[in-house]
């Protein structure tokens, strides 16, 4: 697993242009919100196999909000781009689960680190945007591979570095996101179709859009949207 050596690496999962179709929104952490809000936010959907890697519901409709009275055609087409992918999805229910239980295990470890509260939730946000990132990163190759573990050892940063038995389950999750990408079987093609319709919506939505969803932290819109459907990407055999 790779980590980023000596001070931490500030830019906290931001992405190379065209590699992602999420990145995080620069924008300012409210301080002092307690230790346990990022939990909850992250584990109140309504679906069967909702909990870790989905927002809560109401934060997901205030996004899908955002995204389509800002960006009302683009969002369309994303949506449609979306649907396309997640309908030839294999990603089975056992497989969501295990990759929902990696996670849920990591953001105990975030959340158990002695850290200031102010950093808990920004952490655990982080660490469920890279999760979700598996179900679109079945062409992204050995280099996109290992950005996404630098990501990922950003969100774990404090945790590792308060326990370092962490770093044995960031592989073992590493290995699990890779089944779930094996499984989505994304093409390269809609990969870059995504990407683009990304690009589409923020460029209409401009450096105004509304990142106060409803959690604890302010959040990029079209990142909290995808993680809420990422449950549609599984299906039963």
């Amino acid at each position: 697993m790779r980590h980023v050596s000596g001070e931490r690496n500030v830019s906290r999962c931001r992405a190379d242009a065209g590699l992602w179709i999420r990145r995080r929104t620069p924008v300012q952490m409210r301080p002092g919100y307690d230790r346990l809000e990022g939990r909850q936010l992250l584990s109140k959907g309504g679906s069967p196999l909702a909990g870790f890697l989905s927002p809560g519901a109401a934060e997901v409709a205030t996004a899908a909000g955002v995204l389509s009275s800002g960006a009302g055609s683009a969002y369309a087409k994303y949506t449609s781009d979306l649907r396309k992918v997640e309908q030839s999805s294999r990603v089975t229910p056992a497989q969501f689960e295990n990759l929902q239980g990696d996670g849920a295990e990591l953001a105990q470890s975030i959340e158990s680190a002695d850290v200031a509260p102010s950093e808990v939730t920004p952490e655990l946000v982080e660490l469920q945007d890279v999760l979700d990132q598996a179900f679109i990163a079945t062409k992204i190759g050995s280099a996109g591979w290992n950005q996404l573990e630098q990501q990922l050892g950003n969100a774990l940063y404090d945790a590792t570095i308060m326990d370092p038995t962490v770093q044995g389950l960031e592989e073992t999750t590493v290995t699990q996101m890779q089944v779930v990408a094996r499984e989505a079987h994304v093409t390269a093609a809609e990969h870059q179709e995504l990407v683009a319709d990304e690009k589409a919506i923020m460029a209409a939505l401009g450096r105004s859009v509304d990142s106060n969803l409803g959690g604890a932290t302010p959040r990029d819109p079209v990142v909290v949207y995808y993680n809420g459907q990422v449950t549609q990407f599984v299906h039963k055999r």
